[in-house]
Parts: C-alpha cells; sequence; structure tokens
C-alpha cells in the first residue's frame, strides 16, 4: 500500500512521521521535515493486522488499518 501526503501549500516546513503498527510491533517508516508544498508517497507494508498512522507536526491526521 502507498501512504500519500500533501503538505499544504501556506506556512513553514513540517515535520512528518508515518507509523506502521503490526502484529510484530511499531515501526516508524519515515520520519523528516518536509517543505509546505511538498508530497509524500511512502509505500508501507506490514505483517498480520496493520495500522498506519501519519503525524504532521504532533498531531495524527491519518490514521487507518490496512
Amino acid at each position: 500500500m502507498t501512504v500519500n501526503i500533501t503538505i499544504p501549500k501556506e506556512g513553514n516546513a513540517r515535520q512528518v512521521e508515518i507509523y506502521v503498527t503490526d502484529d510484530t510491533g511499531k515501526h516508524t517508516v519515515y520520519n523528516a521535515k518536509v517543505n509546505a508544498g511538498s508530497t509524500i508517497n511512502k509505500d508501507v507494508s506490514g505483517v498480520g493486522n496493520v495500522r498506519v498512522q501519519v503525524v504532521i507536526d504532533g498531531s495524527v491526521v491519518q490514521d487507518r488499518e490496512l
């Protein structure tokens, strides 16, 4: 599965983190400061029950099970 995130064009750079939680635990699959207006495309996968969480500047903006 691919996670697609578009950072709003307004404002400063944002801290973006993508976490995958599966049967083996919680893993950070992306952690970077991203410029405004950028797009992130990240392939993610997991084992068993998989949940993907996207955090921007400390706020959860996406939380879903695959």
